[in-house]
């Protein structure tokens, strides 16, 4: 049986939050050209709570996919 907390959770979700599917993961060859041509906002959204209406939508993804982390990791993986 459920607990209650995991109740209130799942009670608090906005409507069809709970069914939604994972996004998508995009391949790095699809990040690497939306991220050299200004499109992170095309590439799945992997947060819930932010929607694509949202004033700070483009530049959340844009650093979620584009930020400096992945500049490090590319950096790095290519040593």
């Amino acid at each position: 049986m459920p607990s209650a907390a995991l109740l209130l959770a799942l009670a608090a979700l906005p409507p069809g939050a709970a069914a939604q599917q994972p996004p998508r993961i995009p391949t790095e060859e699809q990040i690497d050209r939306a991220c050299a041509t200004g499109a992170a906002d095309t590439l799945p959204n992997p947060f819930r709570d932010v929607r694509p209406e949202h004033w700070a939508y483009k530049a959340v993804l844009n650093l979620h996919y584009c930020g400096a982390a992945r500049s490090v990791r590319k950096t790095i993986s290519a040593s």
